[in-house]
Protein backbone atom coordinates (compact mmCIF):
# COMPACT_ATOMS: atom_id res chain seq x y z
CA UNK A 1 0.00 0.00 0.00
CA UNK A 2 1.30 3.36 -0.80
CA UNK A 3 2.27 6.25 1.64
CA UNK A 4 -0.82 9.06 0.89
CA UNK A 5 0.05 12.47 1.49
CA UNK A 6 -2.65 14.51 2.41
CA UNK A 7 -2.67 18.36 3.69
CA UNK A 8 -5.29 21.23 5.15
CA UNK A 9 -5.51 24.37 6.68
CA UNK A 10 -8.11 25.86 9.05
CA UNK A 11 -8.75 28.05 11.64
CA UNK A 12 -10.50 27.59 15.26
CA UNK A 13 -10.98 29.01 18.02
CA UNK A 14 -8.56 27.31 19.60
CA UNK A 15 -5.12 25.81 18.80
CA UNK A 16 -6.75 22.13 19.31
CA UNK A 17 -10.06 23.06 17.50
CA UNK A 18 -8.02 24.65 14.53
CA UNK A 19 -5.48 21.85 14.34
CA UNK A 20 -8.34 19.14 14.65
CA UNK A 21 -10.35 21.56 11.78
CA UNK A 22 -6.89 21.19 9.52
CA UNK A 23 -6.91 17.59 9.84
CA UNK A 24 -11.06 17.46 8.72
CA UNK A 25 -9.53 19.48 5.86
CA UNK A 26 -7.23 16.42 5.19
CA UNK A 27 -9.51 13.92 6.01
CA UNK A 28 -7.80 12.44 9.00
CA UNK A 29 -9.59 13.92 11.78
CA UNK A 30 -12.06 10.91 13.04
CA UNK A 31 -8.58 8.42 13.70
CA UNK A 32 -6.11 7.97 16.66
CA UNK A 33 -3.15 9.40 14.60
CA UNK A 34 0.09 7.32 16.09
CA UNK A 35 3.37 9.22 14.87
CA UNK A 36 6.10 7.81 13.08
CA UNK A 37 9.54 8.38 12.61
CA UNK A 38 10.46 9.64 9.08
CA UNK A 39 11.66 6.04 7.67
CA UNK A 40 9.92 4.99 4.32
CA UNK A 41 10.08 0.91 4.06
CA UNK A 42 11.88 -0.54 0.79
CA UNK A 43 9.58 -0.70 -2.55
CA UNK A 44 6.87 1.80 -1.70
CA UNK A 45 5.42 4.46 -3.26
CA UNK A 46 4.62 7.58 -2.37
CA UNK A 47 1.06 9.42 -3.48
CA UNK A 48 -0.15 13.15 -3.08
CA UNK A 49 -3.81 12.91 -2.67
CA UNK A 50 -4.97 16.00 -0.99
CA UNK A 51 -7.96 15.03 1.19
CA UNK A 52 -6.70 10.80 2.06
CA UNK A 53 -10.66 10.16 3.23
CA UNK A 54 -9.99 6.29 3.88
CA UNK A 55 -12.90 4.87 5.21
CA UNK A 56 -11.82 3.50 8.04
CA UNK A 57 -13.51 2.95 11.37
CA UNK A 58 -13.58 5.92 13.65
CA UNK A 59 -10.92 5.67 15.82
CA UNK A 60 -8.98 3.49 13.59
CA UNK A 61 -5.02 3.85 15.03
CA UNK A 62 -3.12 4.79 12.18
CA UNK A 63 0.29 5.09 11.59
CA UNK A 64 1.48 8.65 9.90
CA UNK A 65 4.32 11.15 10.04
CA UNK A 66 2.89 14.46 10.90
CA UNK A 67 4.01 18.16 10.23
CA UNK A 68 2.24 20.88 11.62
CA UNK A 69 2.29 24.57 12.98
CA UNK A 70 -0.58 26.34 14.56
CA UNK A 71 -0.66 29.86 15.54
CA UNK A 72 -2.31 33.29 14.76
CA UNK A 73 -1.75 34.95 11.74
CA UNK A 74 0.44 33.20 8.68
CA UNK A 75 1.16 29.50 8.95
CA UNK A 76 2.96 27.15 7.46
CA UNK A 77 4.05 22.86 7.41
CA UNK A 78 5.53 21.54 4.84
CA UNK A 79 6.54 17.66 4.07
CA UNK A 80 9.07 16.65 1.97
CA UNK A 81 10.13 12.82 1.18
CA UNK A 82 13.10 11.08 -1.16
CA UNK A 83 13.32 7.14 -2.13
CA UNK A 84 16.16 4.98 -2.45
CA UNK A 85 16.00 1.29 -3.27
CA UNK A 86 16.27 0.63 0.36
CA UNK A 87 13.99 2.47 1.07
CA UNK A 88 13.44 6.61 1.94
CA UNK A 89 12.85 9.44 4.29
CA UNK A 90 10.43 12.43 4.90
CA UNK A 91 11.12 15.19 6.64
CA UNK A 92 8.90 17.46 8.35
CA UNK A 93 8.56 21.41 8.57
CA UNK A 94 7.09 24.66 9.89
CA UNK A 95 7.45 27.99 9.20
CA UNK A 96 5.70 31.62 9.11
CA UNK A 97 6.96 31.60 5.55
CA UNK A 98 6.23 29.02 2.44
CA UNK A 99 9.58 29.50 1.00
CA UNK A 100 11.56 29.24 4.85
CA UNK A 101 9.79 26.26 5.72
CA UNK A 102 10.55 24.61 1.66
CA UNK A 103 14.30 25.45 2.57
CA UNK A 104 13.70 24.16 6.43
CA UNK A 105 12.41 20.73 4.92
CA UNK A 106 15.40 20.65 1.45
CA UNK A 107 18.05 21.37 4.10
CA UNK A 108 16.72 18.05 6.24
CA UNK A 109 16.33 16.07 2.83
CA UNK A 110 20.15 16.69 2.40
CA UNK A 111 21.15 15.63 5.64
CA UNK A 112 19.48 12.54 5.47
CA UNK A 113 20.41 11.46 2.36
CA UNK A 114 24.50 12.24 3.98
CA UNK A 115 23.46 10.43 6.32
CA UNK A 116 22.35 7.62 4.70
CA UNK A 117 24.59 5.65 1.97
CA UNK A 118 21.87 3.98 -0.26
CA UNK A 119 21.08 4.49 -3.73
CA UNK A 120 19.28 7.32 -3.82
CA UNK A 121 17.00 8.50 -7.00
CA UNK A 122 17.45 12.14 -7.60
CA UNK A 123 13.62 13.13 -6.98
CA UNK A 124 13.10 14.69 -3.95
CA UNK A 125 9.32 16.33 -3.37
CA UNK A 126 7.77 18.57 -1.07
CA UNK A 127 4.10 19.34 -0.07
CA UNK A 128 3.62 22.72 1.86
CA UNK A 129 0.48 23.99 3.24
CA UNK A 130 0.19 27.52 4.05
CA UNK A 131 -2.75 30.21 5.15
CA UNK A 132 -3.53 33.03 6.37
CA UNK A 133 -5.56 33.63 9.15
CA UNK A 134 -6.93 36.94 11.36
CA UNK A 135 -6.99 34.70 14.26
CA UNK A 136 -6.17 31.14 14.87
CA UNK A 137 -5.41 28.47 12.27
CA UNK A 138 -3.40 25.52 11.76
CA UNK A 139 -1.92 23.76 8.86
CA UNK A 140 -1.01 19.88 8.61
CA UNK A 141 0.58 17.90 5.86
CA UNK A 142 0.44 13.90 7.10
CA UNK A 143 2.04 11.19 5.59
CA UNK A 144 -0.48 8.63 6.40
CA UNK A 145 1.12 5.07 6.29
CA UNK A 146 -2.44 3.36 6.89
CA UNK A 147 -4.15 1.45 9.97
CA UNK A 148 -1.89 -0.06 12.72
CA UNK A 149 -3.02 -3.87 13.70
CA UNK A 150 -4.91 -3.79 17.07
CA UNK A 151 -2.68 -5.41 19.58
CA UNK A 152 0.47 -4.68 17.90
CA UNK A 153 2.70 -2.15 19.63
CA UNK A 154 3.48 1.58 17.31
Amino acid sequence: MPIRIAWGTAAGKSELGAFDAALAEAGLHNYNLVGFSSVVPPETSIQEVGTADPGWPVGERVGVVLARNVGRGRVVAGLGWTLAEEGGVLIEGYAGDPAECRREVETGLREARDLRDWAWTDAEETRIAADEFEGIGAAVVVAVYGPIASGSSP
